[in-house]
């Protein structure tokens, strides 16, 4: 039988506030007729989940960078970050990091990272996670600029970057889409460490033409935004994905929904820490 468009519009739709609703703060209606199978192929719209909350932060940034310094500007986009995701991939981050820092058997690492309690590892991670972020985004802040870059000032290696607009605006749209897409990567790549929970259901439903299809959304915005060089970071973001989920399935036999919070959270600390490195 046939899908008509609008049915597939719709679908969309409604797979797209799933998602937003479940990976953020956001009101996007309350979508309670969707299913499991709706819930689970919502994964193909992280990466327009990510442009949403970098959008976001890129505007608000913006108009905060008018009244504060950029000492002060930093922390402040942090936060703003947490309270957009309501702190879902810093949990993860700090589960996952209690689990494999624990030294213990893989079956006791999954029940640490299950257990609500925040240990010393976990700790210690985040602090180094939110000083990290906090002093990428101060040396990327610069004084405002008016209007908005136009499209005589794309060029094909950086994009938008280093024209009219400080680096940070650009780089806090695109690091929430590519911390997403890591997800996505991460789920498609790599078994599921537990036998049930929350994160498998993504699992389940995440086919490879769903991980294709997000691929190419976060494609077009890189290249849009950045262009190759944008899409350079990518492919070395792939990289670092598969590199890193390697190694949490030696320790844990697979993932769970926190170490895809952990994955989106380092890949974000990359893109900002390259954004740096040739912005800054």
């Amino acid at each position: 039988m046939t899908v008509k468009p609008n049915c597939r519009l719709a679908c969309g739709w409604l797979r797209f506030r799933l998602a937003l609703t479940f990976f953020t703060r956001l009101p996007a209606g309350s979508p309670a007729d969707g299913t499991e199978e709706d819930f689970g192929r919502s994964f193909v719209y992280l990466p327009l989940v990510g442009l949403v909350v970098g959008s976001l932060l890129a505007l608000i940034a913006g108009g905060l960078a008018c009244f504060f310094p950029p000492v002060v500007l930093a922390p402040l986009v942090l936060a703003l970050a947490v309270y957009l995701t309501g702190g879902i991939h810093f949990d993860g981050f700090m589960d996952t990091f209690d689990g494999i820092f624990s030294g213990r058997n893989p079956e006791r690492m999954l029940e640490i990272m299950r257990d609500s309690r925040v240990g010393a590892h976990a700790v210690t991670a985040v602090i180094i996670l939110v000083l990290v972020k906090t002093g990428a985004v101060y040396a990327l802040a610069g004084p405002p600029s008016p209007g908005l870059p136009g499209v005589g000032e794309w060029d094909l290696w950086s994009g938008f970057f280093g024209h009219h607009l400080p680096p940070l605006y650009i780089t806090l749209v695109l690091t929430p889409v590519a911390g997403r897409w890591a997800i996505m990567l991460a789920a498609g790549w790599f078994p599921y460490a537990r036998a049930a929970g929350m994160a498998s259901v993504f699992h389940r439903y995440l086919e490879p033409r769903v991980l294709w299809r997000g691929s190419l959304i976060t494609g077009a915005i890189f290249a849009v935004l950045a262009g190759t060089g944008g899409l350079v970071v990518l492919g070395a973001t792939a990289g670092l994905v598969y590199r890193w989920g390697t190694y949490l399935c030696g320790r844990l036999g697979g993932l769970t929904g926190d170490t895809y919070g952990a994955t989106c959270e380092l890949v974000e600390v990359f893109c900002l820490l390259v954004a740096v490195a040739f912005f800054g």
